[in-house]
């Protein structure tokens, strides 16, 4: 995947998040439907996963920062996923400003980026295919990606594997795994979700039109994207209002270490993952996520080619879901 190509996948992403090309960096959303609760941001990251957190913890920690000084006191509560915050105004307030400093476009790129972008490639490299290793085309990695951001990537992954009795060709994988997907989606008990299947309606279009590349100029929820649109200096394009729904799993939400230590059933899929990786004793599952756990994760991580920062993410819970099958 070129640079091209690669801008074009996060801006289909960014349609089917913030309903704009180039992301909407200022962006909160609080949707009484949505189990991801308070989310922000180019590509919409959730207070319920944790993950918010993660990003405004970057920021405040960012020379520069406009806003660091004002949410700051906020990021307490923000680790805690702190519920109450979906209708603290002064917390959306300052949010939506700071979507207008340059340092916070630069933090969230990365952070988009670090947690969701490159761990995509990583885990589509990692399907198992007929002849090859992996996912390579720009369609295939862009459909990974988007269920990285959305959630749930690991349950439908498996579920697309399960449904082959032989290794299938990549683009046999990848118009399965929309389908499943987009039934996932479309039966989906948070009724909220089931207006979500538009983004495997979209990626359907690109695969029957046979554009694996991505290809420019192609059109996405009415909005054409072109080499000129996606350059950083263009105006941003609006298209359709898009859908707010989280599709993670509830379980997986960020694990790291704080204290008083993080504990429950999270933690003990965590630590299931290190027995079934051989870096843990069955014996020493106890649900905490304490300095022992942490350190584990972190070369659990890097035995896979992941950022080894001990932080349980989305990509280290596909990892999780597909150890322990």
């Amino acid at each position: 995947m070129d640079d091209l190509q690669a801008r074009t996948a996060r801006a289909i992403v960014n349609i089917f998040e913030t309903g704009r090309l180039l992301g909407n960096y200022g962006s909160v959303v609080v949707d009484a439907k949505d189990p991801g609760h308070l989310t922000y941001g180019r590509s919409q990251t959730t207070l319920a996963s944790g993950n918010l957190y993660t990003l405004i913890a970057s920021y405040c920690g960012a020379p520069g920062a406009l806003y660091a000084d004002r949410l700051q006191p906020y990021l307490e509560r923000l680790q805690a996923c702190d519920l109450s915050l979906d209708g603290d105004m002064t917390l959306r307030s300052i949010l939506q400003d700071a979507g207008n400093d340059p340092t916070m476009h630069q933090v969230q790129d990365k952070f988009f980026d670090n947690a969701f972008w490159s761990p995509a490639n990583k885990l589509a490299a990692n399907v198992p295919l007929q002849g090859k290793g992996g996912l390579s085309t720009s369609l295939g990695i862009t459909t990974v990606y988007d269920s990285v951001v959305h959630g749930s990537f690991g349950t439908i992954r498996s579920a697309t594997n399960a449904s082959f009795a032989s290794l299938p060709t990549e683009q046999e994988w990848v118009m399965r795994y929309i389908s499943i997907r987009r039934a996932f989606l479309a039966g989906n008990k948070i009724v909220r979700l089931r207006d979500t299947v538009y983004r495997m309606d979209e990626l359907k279009k690109l695969a029957d039109a046979n554009n694996w590349d991505l290809a420019l100029d192609i059109i996405v929820r009415g909005i054409t994207i072109t080499p000129p649109a996606l350059e950083p200096q263009s105006a941003d394009v609006q298209g359709q209002d898009p859908v707010r729904a989280s599709a993670h799993d509830s379980k997986e939400v960020v694990l790291s270490l704080r204290m008083p230590y993080l504990t429950g059933s999270s933690v003990e899929l965590v630590q299931t993952a290190l027995v079934k990786e051989g870096l843990l004793n069955q014996v020493n599952v106890d649900s905490i996520y304490g300095p022992l756990t942490a350190e584990l994760v972190k070369r659990m991580q890097s035995n896979h080619g992941l950022v080894a920062d001990g932080i349980v993410g989305p990509a280290t819970w596909a990892l999780v879901d597909e150890l322990i099958g």
